[in-house]
């Protein structure tokens, strides 16, 4: 599985939210994330209407976020791990 995050921003200068993803992840991802920020990676942004900006996950990922719009800070998604593509 694969958990997505979406950060609450520090300031809403930006109006933007980053998306992070981890695999693998069990437990509380708000409380990791603050503790251990480097095992995230990032994956998307939103914007301040809660839209997906851009999006760099499974298609399947980008979906159940599209579903969701208008998406908030701080909501949590467990989706699938995509397989490895083969040649």
């Amino acid at each position: 599985m694969q958990t997505i995050y979406i950060v609450p921003a520090l300031t809403d200068i930006a109006g933007q939210c980053r998306i992070v993803a981890r695999d693998y992840f069990e437990g509380n991802a708000r409380d990791n994330y603050r503790k251990e920020p480097e095992q995230w990676r990032e994956i998307g942004l939103m914007n301040s209407r809660g839209k997906l900006v851009c999006f760099d996950g499974s298609d399947q990922a980008r979906q159940e976020l599209k579903d969701c719009e208008p998406l908030m800070a701080g909501l949590v998604f467990e989706v699938p791990l995509e397989s490895p593509k083969t040649q």
